[in-house]
């Protein structure tokens, strides 16, 4: 009995002589966090900055410092957080704001991370679209800054980075109209837009959004065939020959007929007469047949009378609608002063030597023409 007793003694003794040892060896395993690596400050619109860090191996917790008065002023603790970031909300536009950052767990507090600033100002702003409204008349759109007191709109000569500033709009537009002059007409530009808040009387300025150029909705091929299909389609009145009756509207004996016709637009004619004199006049193949031999010369500005043209200059900065409506009349006005000075007719009773035939007279067809003119095209009309 004497010798169990002794062994329960010596057993309890060992067992509570092991439990500090264990206790202090777990202890030894947990240690303070590694230094906060990575951090960073974002610009996160007019009233707020977003710090992030990386995280720390074995770290429970972060404490995030902040100080107005530079790096080595004074900090003071702002959020205990779980999370890798923190967004510092309700600051002022304008001003500059440090931060730095340590890991904590159980074991103790890491050091601190390297100090990082940024200052709070305007998110940046973002052109959606540059388009025309008018002839020389471009208007540059953007998404609205929260926060903004108004924006400023610049612009350069395209690829000359030589920005200037046009003009300042107040925060309810979004929009603004560039209403280009003179040497202006014949450049490409691109504009660029940045958002300001006024804070305390001074300007604070958001980063200039990405330059955008206008780049037109339309192509001057589609203006061309869409004007000469505009002159095919008008119709006009074929008069007949009456001899020995003068209609009082033509001053001679042409008198109108119930039929129509219409010009053709044609691109080319043959330089060569045939045995009768006539040259044949050739059509673009949305006109029907096209037919061309060794004679065939293109119809260019170059080869061509300019007599009776008359020159529009189309702009690269305007608008399809804007083009056509101006256009349309001036080709439509053309084709009548032709049409009226030499109508078609068909005179069943026109006689040669004795025989009848019927006669034919008049023009019919027209050319349009395209001349590039620095940023411009001159569309041309030649019969």
């Amino acid at each position: 009995m004497k010798k169990l007793i002794t062994l329960l003694i010596t057993l309890t003794m060992v067992l509570t002589m092991a439990v500090p040892a264990f206790a202090a060896e777990m202890t030894a395993k947990i240690a303070k966090p590694a230094k906060v690596q990575e951090l960073n400050v974002f610009k996160n619109g007019y009233q707020s900055l977003k710090v992030s860090w990386k995280p720390v191996a074995g770290a429970t917790g972060y404490e995030v410092y902040r100080s107005t008065t530079g790096k080595s002023g004074s900090f003071t603790l702002k959020k205990t957080t779980t999370s890798t970031s923190y967004t510092n909300t309700g600051i002022t536009c304008g001003k500059t704001y440090y931060y730095k950052v340590r890991a904590v767990n159980k074991a103790g507090k890491g050091s601190f991370s390297a100090v990082k600033n940024n200052r709070v100002q305007p998110s940046k702003a973002s052109i959606t679209k540059v388009r025309c409204i008018d002839e020389w008349e471009v208007r540059v759109y953007w998404d609205k800054v929260a926060g903004a007191s108004g924006y400023q709109v610049y612009r350069s000569k395209k690829g000359a980075d030589n920005w200037k500033l046009y003009k300042t709009v107040s925060s309810k537009y979004t929009y603004a109209t560039n209403y280009l002059e003179g040497d202006t007409k014949y450049s490409k530009w691109e504009w660029k837009v940045r958002a300001y808040r006024t804070v305390n009387g001074k300007k604070v300025y958001g980063y200039f959004s990405t330059p955008k150029e206008y780049v037109p909705d339309w192509t001057i091929d589609e203006i061309y065939e869409e004007l000469w299909k505009y002159g095919e389609s008008l119709a006009w009145t074929e008069y007949e020959f009456k001899e020995g009756t003068d209609n009082p509207e033509t001053g001679n004996e042409l008198w109108p007929t119930d039929r129509k016709y219409h010009f053709k637009h044609y691109i080319g004619w043959n330089a060569k007469a045939d045995v009768n004199g006539d040259y044949s006049v050739y059509t673009n193949p949305e006109n029907g047949a096209t037919h061309k031999d060794s004679g065939f010369e293109a119809a260019t500005p170059d080869n061509s009378s300019w007599d009776v043209a008359w020159p529009e200059r189309i702009s690269y900065y305007d608008t399809k609608t804007s083009i056509l409506k101006r256009l349309k009349p001036m080709i439509k006005d053309e084709l009548y002063s032709s049409h009226y000075s030499n109508p078609l007719y068909w005179d069943p009773y026109l006689t040669y030597d004795g025989e009848i035939f019927g006669g034919y007279n008049g023009v019919d067809g027209f050319s349009l023409y395209i001349e590039k003119d620095r940023n411009s095209y001159k569309i041309w009309s030649l019969w």
